[in-house]
């Protein structure tokens, strides 16, 4: 809707022009002022909580503003906005999924999507798709880098490295989960956490060709053997330039002497 304009009038010191300056700069806001649809192209930024995602990296999320400080040192915490900004559910005709970034995308290619954790916090910004339909992308360097805490679920032994001798070196594929601190002592699944299935399968960086362990060559007449990282150990996962994932932890070995 557009509002008139008077060209006379007034009530006290309110006169036309005023009205006129008030319904322009109200005309300039309504894309601001409509969160979601209209067809403005508008470079609007939020932060947001993410609440789910789907298999191919769609995250809902609904906007969040920082908890008011009760002193100088409180600790910066979020809650949801009330009347604020949010996705459509992944049924709803005007569904605004938000999207992370991903490396090496130019290919054409479909790289693996980053599902981020339920309850994360991240800035979103607004992008509009070329068929016309609106979406956000995650812009504050949450992304499939960095560090977390995953648990490994499955070791799949990968061919003996060649050229070794008398050493049988072995190496593992892993399955894992991403985890979280449930408790002093337990670790849980993170609903919605990154998995090997989403990211891939992650190979051990202690496990080097023709060596076990992280050491050199056992002596003479001694045979060492890796062994797999046992299942439900907790790791701390990385991703390498090309986005496979990776933990160094030594493994246990099986010795023998001759």
């Amino acid at each position: 809707m557009t509002f008139p304009r008077f060209n006379s009038g007034n009530v006290g010191r309110l006169s036309f022009e005023h009205l006129n300056e008030l319904f322009d700069t109200v005309e300039k806001l309504k894309p601001l002022l409509s969160m979601r649809g209209g067809s403005a192209e508008v470079d609007l930024m939020l932060v947001a909580r993410i609440t789910g995602s789907t298999a191919n990296g769609a995250h809902t999320w609904t906007e969040v503003v920082p908890k008011a400080a009760t002193d100088g040192g409180a600790p910066f915490l979020w809650e949801e906005r009330t009347g604020g900004a949010k996705s459509g559910a992944a049924n709803d005709a005007d569904y605004d999924p938000a999207f992370v970034i991903e490396r090496f995308t130019w290919t054409g290619s479909n790289p693996t999507p980053t599902r981020l954790p339920n309850d994360s916090v991240v800035v979103l910004r607004k992008l509009r798709r070329k068929d016309g339909k609106q979406s956000w992308i995650v812009v504050n360097g949450v992304s499939s880098g960095g560090c977390w805490a995953a648990r490994i679920t499955v070791a799949t032994l990968t061919a003996p490295a060649a050229g070794c001798g008398a050493q049988t070196v072995q190496q593992w594929l892993y399955d894992w989960e991403e985890v979280s601190r449930a408790s002093a002592t337990t670790m849980e699944w993170t609903a919605g956490g990154r998995t090997s299935a989403t990211v891939g399968k992650a190979r051990n960086g202690a496990e080097r060709g023709c060596v076990s362990g992280v050491g050199g060559p056992p002596p003479a007449n001694v045979t060492e053997t890796n062994q797999a990282v046992a299942v439900g150990t907790v790791v701390s996962m990385s991703l390498d330039a090309a986005g496979r994932p990776f933990f160094s932890l030594t493994n246990d070995r099986a010795i023998s002497c001759a």
